[in-house]
């Protein structure tokens, strides 16, 4: 085993090895030794400077030169390191290889950057320079041979200018003469008056000043006028650090807020506004995935719209800057705006008013600094901790002229307040308040010098940590583990000694700088935000050696320059199918900056947000022509093609890197890291975390040997092979024992800094105790959690006791045994041993029989027992909070019952599945012979599956139990589910009837000695499902659930017929009966006590007969049997009843007056009731009542079937949003005159319909489809200009379609299968931007077509006349010398005669083309491409996806094709006599190459090609090429 060749962090001054080393090579010890020490002394005149207030800027100027010169000093000095390390890696791998060395005793290398290293054994690589042996002091690898003395005179001649400026600093610090401005911000003085422990999360402070604004806001997200609404937005603006997000805080989280909205969801949006990763966000909050997988903008909504659905919702989105894209605003709303939910809010927090303009603001919040009366409280807060402290007088005159420079602005307050707070002196108060930043203040509004003073009294270990912020986006949310690794491998953060990780020193370092305000926690999220003020500080703290290359930025002084950012989302927007459109101006401007930038320096490289492979080329072109790039110490890139080289081309040629962030824009990127990366000796941190597990690891992987970090996939983890050389390293989630001894368990020896989780996967393949106590898993202190894991382990094995060597470190808090066929090792449950544990999973364990007593962990809280065959009995401990037990059949006893028994006060969870032979279960205590206490009293959650003979008693036992799942559990118990519903705001009861259990079956009566229903008090949702045989319920139960506000019963055949006493709680507002006994008159008297009736469902009930509505019933004489199938509808329903949902196939309506009657009725559903609606026109003609409506004027929806002629006519809807009728066989003439309000008209399967009437009404009408109406001859779209989207699909007899009025709104256009539809007459369509046109053979005539300006998508299908009329139109247009071109992007089309002239010049702008052919179709044409084709098809350009199908006759490609110099997708389908390619390729933009039932040739062709080129291939789908690798 190798050992250590480096301290983790970096080179210590007293390392012996260095010089050593140097010595070696043929370099002087007197010259590295004073490269040391000048590093040494340029840290220290820093270190002396920062105490002390500088106020002479050629001093400032000095510094800068001293710090830049140190990080010069430190890469030159790691460079050298690099090299040492290179030559023991390289001789242990001759050393192990016992080859490599050429006939000359020397090895040549290549680090990837096309310079030759040269080795002998005993001496360093050596490097040789292309351009000749001439030397520079700014070079960090001057290694020809025998150049010794020219590295030596450049190692002088640095330190020689390093001593010159420390000494110059020195001279102008001027120690003897200073005043007494000193900063002294962490002396150990007793005067320090800040006992408070630094937190992870900043203080919550009252929010002072704003109750009237709160109010205010709370007033409108709650008013009667915004509840009416679908959507409003509300706007607060004000300048940065106002406190526009506290106020939007306290508000989010008012209770009366809260509790008006069903949703309130929090996003931070900042500078870049993009509507697709808003989505994401969104959805990521609601269902725990960013759905990555999706590129369509519209599925992406579609789901968004499904989780909002019918959900009020209060959207808050802070920070927003974007107020130029209101399409892409109108976009991100649209599913909240259509979400079938009224009150719908938005509040956005801004700084720019023009933003509340774009947004459509209905109200904007302006907010201004405090006043003083309201500023001074908070100020005391934060500075004395008290609003109210009284002591202090002098200070609280000071603190009075402090806060009036701070202009109201609570940043400041908290910001100064801190800093005042942390030394309650009256020198220290007036030295701010004297401070010279104050005469920089610029105006009321500025704030940035309040902020700039605390930032001046930071210790400079915590200022570099905070300036070096600056190069992260605005947005960037920080986490934890990478911001402290990132500010490490900056050598920030030092190493402190051996017993403290550098990784706890940052992470304390984080939480000083969240303490001083600096950062701000988001919860519920992990990580932290930064304020854009605060932002803006650090980037004007950092100017002189921080850079972002983003907007167009004229070049300024880079001399000092260190950190380069280039952020790119902005300038790239990504699209929604993930396509990313090229910017040329910004391609240009990075290169012009970035080729001025003094790359030599350079320590941080970051590249943030898509590009296009244009783009990619530039960047890497910039790297590819620079070999002075070495320095660089952390390298973040986001990459949007799976190749590291086309960024980076000489990755190897980074030596000083401590930090490779590789990450994906898009989700699951699969890339192969180039063995280069195993050449990065320094690297402390690689980060491939986003990439998919398919991900190749290289080999060499093990030289790395400061590798500290490696996030992956858990999948990557296991394929590293010799892990145990990366000794330092601190993840290995997993670990795969093997029989080779890359991936022995020795491996793991020596790897004692890893922690957290670690699997060890495969452990059948130890051979002996003695093997897997050389793992020393004991010495692991930082392990928390530990997975032991064999594979089908020979029972042979079990024999050897190997589970003994295995043994945890004393401090492990989780371990799970998987697996392991021997019996249970003796340091688990011993004395000394895991007495941290608190979750133990013992899996698969078979020939354990006694289990550990868990009385000897007194830390244990989770017990997993799974697939245990002889476990007869479970150990219990009191401090148990989980326990779960699954497939144990010889278990029989739970808990063994003593006469003293005490209740497991901390047993919370249960789960018990397939314990066939458990019989006893108790879960109450016997107290004298009663059952008083129980055993379990703060249970929450039980589940019970496969227990078949288990005794249950009546659920819940306890109150505190709101989760409960039974399932096939005993003879005389039946499925039920008690649990919050999905979206966790209400507690649902579902009792069941599962399978066809005999004994279930006869199941008569649910009362409460199978349910308690007195313990259900808060249940606000009851569903009783498929219980034929019930006759009996607890009603008087159910009333006493007076939060209860669902109730659904649904197949119970049998509860109503013995006419029991009704009862529900008056607090019931949707009631829903499905397939159930209960009667019409029933119903009448249930409904009549439920005052807040909202919603009721009637489903194929079969004793409900009839209908009426009304204060009265007003039928005539009728039976007892009709008296009893009657059902009316009482008058308390009347006025709360908000939707009406039937479906009873025998019902008819017996009433006068129809439902007119009703008061807030919105929606109304009737499915299959062939009876009810022309019942109730027939019952209004009798009794000639004309003036009334049939339907309630409240309606907003409808959905219907069995509609007839005279429902509308009588019926006054001028209300009415949303109608859909389908299956109306006695429509012959649909009236919709009314209906003036009609937003989304759908018409479907209605056989007889032959006209609509009244279409010209319905001036707002957004949406119209009509499906399937075999007999309509005619649709006349005369004054619909608000139409957006219109579907004909399926109508035979339709002969024309169209209107005489603009319809300028017009959107998407689908004609589908109308078999005589000969002419389409729509005008004015400048708005349209989809259009689909299929199975029309007879559509010979499309007017206006020169309207169709917008048009993006066009399919076109089976409708041969479309393309003549295109082509003759677009001919008319050239010979009048219009000049007409449409928008397309994509074009989906089975006429290759489309390819003309006159179209083609139409649509240059055409992205996505799908031609298809003849096959598999009647015709007989033959579909090749003719030479005029592709003449056409020359014209477009701007190609990138092009996709051939079904061509019967095709033999080649086009012979163009390669001239797409954009194509970056080639899909072939189904072409059959297509076997070649042409003889010039393919485009060598080509990414993508998809084969679907292609002939094999063709298929072995593309392979070939593959080999040689850079893109995916995939054949039949299934099997994938990845693109070739190149080193």
């Amino acid at each position: 085993m190798d050992k250590a060749i480096v301290p983790g962090i970096g080179v210590d001054d007293d390392d012996p090895r260095l010089p050593l080393w140097a010595s070696s090579v043929g370099l002087p010890v007197e010259v590295v030794k004073p490269l040391i020490a000048a590093r040494r002394d340029l840290h220290s005149v820093l270190t002396e400077a920062q105490e002390k207030q500088i106020q002479n800027l050629a001093l400032v100027q000095h510094l800068r030169e001293a710090e830049h010169k140190a990080c010069r000093t430190e890469d030159l000095v790691g460079a050298m390191e690099y090299y040492r390390i290179q030559g023991e890696v390289e001789d242990n791998e001759r050393h192990d290889d016992g080859h490599g060395v050429d006939h000359d005793g020397k090895l040549v290398h290549d680090i990837g950057d096309g310079n030759p290293l040269l080795s002998t054994p005993g001496t360093d690589i050596q490097l040789f320079h292309k351009a000749g042996r001439e030397v520079s002091n700014t070079c960090l690898l001057p290694h020809p041979e025998g150049a010794e003395e020219d590295i030596s005179r450049a190692i002088e001649d640095h330190v020689v200018e390093c001593n010159r400026i420390v000494s110059n600093v020195r001279d102008f610090l001027k120690l003897e003469e200073l005043d007494d401005k000193r900063l002294q911000i962490y002396q150990q003085s007793t005067s320090w008056t800040d006992p408070r422990e630094t937190s992870s999360f900043p203080t919550q402070h009252k929010v002072h000043g704003r109750d009237q604004d709160r109010n205010c806001i709370i007033s409108k997200l709650t008013s009667e006028e915004s509840a009416a609404q679908n959507l409003s937005v509300l706007a607060i603006v004000g300048n940065g650090g106002v406190g526009k997000t506290t106020l939007a805080a306290v508000v989010y989280n008012d209770p009366v807020v809260r509790e008006h909205f069903d949703k309130a969801l929090w996003l931070h949006v900042s500078v870049y506004f993009n509507e697709s990763k808003i989505t994401r966000e969104l959805l990521q909050l609601l269902r725990g995935d960013r759905h990555e997988d999706i590129s369509d903008m519209k599925e992406l909504q579609s789901i968004l719209g499904h989780e909002l659905k019918s959900k009020r919702v209060l959207l808050v989105l802070d920070d927003m800057w974007e107020d130029n894209r209101k399409e892409n605003w109108d976009m991100l709303l649209t599913p909240l705006s259509t979400n079938d939910a009224k009150g719908n809010m938005v509040i956005i927090t801004t700084r720019k008013s023009s933003v509340a303009r774009m947004t459509g603001a209905a109200h904007n919040i302006i907010l201004n600094g405090l006043k003083d009366e309201e500023f001074w409280p908070l100020f005391k807060e934060c500075a004395f901790g008290d609003e109210n402290h009284q002591g202090h007088w002098k200070l609280q005159e000071i603190g009075r002229n402090i806060a009036a420079k701070l202009k109201g602005y609570p940043l400041a307050a908290k910001s100064v307040g801190k800093l005042l707070s942390r030394k309650l002196d009256d020198e220290h108060w007036t030295r701010i308040l004297d401070n010279s930043e104050w005469k920089d203040q610029k105006g009321d509004d500025d704030i940035i010098p309040a902020l700039k003073i605390s930032y001046k009294y930071l210790p400079r270990h915590l200022q570099k940590c905070f300036s070096y912020c600056s190069i992260f986006p605005k947005n960037q949310r920080y986490h934890v583990q990478w911001l402290v690794n990132i500010w490490i491998a900056q050598g920030f953060v030092p190493f402190v000694d051996q017993y403290t990780q550098a990784e706890e020193t940052g992470r304390r370092y984080l939480a000083e700088l969240i303490d001083w305000g600096f950062f701000l926690s988001e919860p519920p999220r992990p990580s932290l935000l930064m304020h854009d003020l605060v932002h803006d500080l650090a980037q004007m703290v950092s100017s002189h050696e921080s850079f972002t290359i983003e907007d167009s930025k004229p070049p300024g002084d880079f001399k000092l320059i260190r950190h380069v950012t280039v952020i790119t989302e902005s300038a790239y927007y990504g699209q929604f199918d993930g396509t990313v459109l090229p910017n040329e101006y910004f391609m240009q401007e990075f290169a012009e900056t970035f080729c001025t930038l003094p790359k030599k320096d350079l320590r941080t490289l970051m590249l943030f947000g898509a590009h296009d492979s244009s783009f990619a080329s530039t960047f890497q072109h910039e790297l590819l022509n620079d070999n002075e790039i070495r320095a660089v110490r952390v390298l973040n890139m986001e990459m949007v093609y799976p190749h590291l080289n086309m960024l980076i081309p000489n990755i190897s040629a980074f030596i000083n890197l401590r930090y490779l962030w590789l990450r994906s824009f898009y989700r699951g990127l699969k890339v192969q890291l180039l063995e280069a990366i195993c050449n990065l000796y320094h690297l402390q941190v690689l980060d491939v975390k986003d990439f998919n597990p398919e991900t190749v690891v290289p080999k060499g992987l093990h030289k790395l040997r400061n590798l500290r970090h490696f996030f992956a996939r858990e999948q990557l983890h296991t394929k590293i092979a010799s892990v145990g050389d990366l000794i330092f390293l601190q993840e290995l989630t997993a670990f795969d024992v093997g029989k080779g001894d890359e991936f022995r368990i020795t491996q793991l020896e020596k790897l004692n800094e890893i922690g957290g989780s670690l699997s060890i996967c495969n452990l059948q393949n130890i051979d002996s105790k003695e093997e897997a106590n050389k793992a020393r898993l004991s010495d692991k202190q930082y392990l928390t959690s530990l997975r032991l894991s064999w594979d089908d382990m020979p029972r042979s094995l079990g024999k050897l006791n190997i589970i003994d060597g295995l043994e945890p470190p004393m401090g492990l808090e989780k371990l799970h045994v998987d697996g392991y066929n021997g019996s249970a090792p003796s340091w688990l449950g011993g004395t000394l041993c895991l007495t941290s544990l608190q979750s133990l999973h013992l899996e698969k364990c078979k020939f354990w029989f006694t289990l550990p007593s868990v009385q000897k962990l007194p830390l244990l809280r989770e017990l997993h027992l799974i697939n245990m065959p002889h476990i007869d009995q479970v150990p219990i401990c009191r401090c148990l909070k989980v326990l779960e037990v699954r497939n144990m059949p010889r278990l029989k006893i739970f808990v063994e019952m003593e006469c003293d028994q005490q209740p497991y006060d901390n047993l919370e969870v249960i789960e018990l599945k397939e314990c066939f032979s458990l019989v006893n279960l108790p879960f109450q205590l016997c107290s004298s012979g009663t059952q008083t206490e129980h055993l379990f009293p703060k249970l929450r959650r039980v589940q019970i599956h496969d227990c078949v003979h288990t005794k249950l008693p009546p659920f819940p036992i306890v109150d505190t139990t709101t989760d409960i799942d039974v399932w096939n559990a005993c003879s005389n118990y039946m499925s039920f589910r008690l649990s919050s519903a999905d979206d966790e705001s209400r507690l649902c009861l579902k009792l069941e009837l599962e399978g066809h259990r005999h004994s279930l079956d006869q199941i008569e009566i649910l009362d409460e000695t199978i349910l308690r229903f007195s313990k259900l008090k808060d249940l606000q949702e009851v569903e009783i499902r498929r219980f034929p045989k019930v006759r009996h319920l607890p009603w008087e139960g159910l009333q006493q659930m007076t939060t209860l506000k669902i109730f659904k019963m649904v197949e119970c055949t049998n509860l109503f017929s013995s006419n029991p006493k009704l009862l529900m709680p008056t607090s019931i507002e949707e009631m829903v009966f499905d397939q159930c006994d209960i009667t019409g008159k029933q119903l009448s008297r249930l409904m009549s006590n439920l005052p807040f009736l909202k919603i009721i469902k009637v489903q194929f009930c079969q004793r409900i007969k009839s209908l009426s509505a009304g204060m009265f019933v007003d039928v005539g004489p009728i039976t007892l049997e009709e008296e009893e199938g009657l059902w009316h509808i009482p008058p308390n329903s009347l006025v709360t009843l908000e939707k009406l949902d039937i479906s009873l196939s025998d019902i008819r309506f017996s009433s006068k007056n129809g439902l007119g009657e009703f008061s807030f009725l919105k929606e109304i559903a009737i499915w299959k009731c062939p009876m009810l609606l022309s019942s109730m026109v027939s019952e209004a003609e009798a009794s000639m009542v004309l003036e009334r409506s049939l339907l309630p004027l409240s309606l907003v929806k409808v959905r219907t079937t069995d509609v007839v002629d005279g429902l509308l006519p009588r019926s006054k809807l001028a209300s009415l949003t949303e109608l859909h009728i389908l299956s109306s066989q006695l429509l012959i003439s649909l009236d919709v005159c009314s209906c003036t309000a009609l937003q989304q008209l759908k018409i479907e399967e209605c056989d007889n319909l032959q006209s609509i009437e009244g279409l010209q009404t319905l001036t707002l009408l957004v949406k119209l489809e009509i499906l399937r109406c075999s007999k309509l001859v005619s649709v006349q779209l005369h004054l619909c200009t608000s139409l957006q989207i219109l579907n004909i699909d399926g109508c035979d007899a339709l002969h024309t379609l169209g209107g005489s009025h603009p319809l300028t709104s017009l959107k998407q256009v689908c004609i589908s299968t109308n078999p005589v539809l000969s002419s389409v007459e729509l005008h004015s369509c400048l708005a349209l931007e989809d259009l689909c046109i299929t199975k029309c053979p007879t559509l010979a005539s499309w007017q206006d077509f020169r309207s169709l300006t917008g048009v993006r998508s066009l399919k076109v299908s089976e409708s041969p006349g479309f393309v003549p009329a295109w082509k003759s139109a677009a001919e008319e247009m050239m010979r009048k010398g219009h000049n007409f071109s449409m928008p397309l992007e994509s074009l989906d089309i089975d006429d290759t005669d489309f390819l003309a002239m006159p179209i083609c010049r139409q649509i240059i702008s055409l992205e996505s083309l799908k031609i298809h052919g003849v096959l598999n179709t009647w015709s007989d044409k033959v579909d090749i491409l003719l030479e005029n084709h592709e003449s056409a098809l020359q014209l477009l350009t701007s190609l990138k996806y092009l996709t051939l199908l079904n061509f019967k006759h095709l033999e080649s490609l086009p012979s163009n094709i390669r001239g797409f110099p954009l194509l970056q997708r080639l899909t072939i389908f189904d072409c059959p006599s297509l076997i070649s390619l042409l003889e010039e390729g393919l485009p060598p933009s080509l990414v993508e190459m998809d084969l679907i039932r292609c002939k094999h040739e063709l298929n072995e062709l593309c392979r070939s090609i593959w080999k040689d080129r850079h893109f995916r291939l995939y054949i039949n789908k299934w099997e994938y090429l990845g693109p070739s690798s190149v080193e």
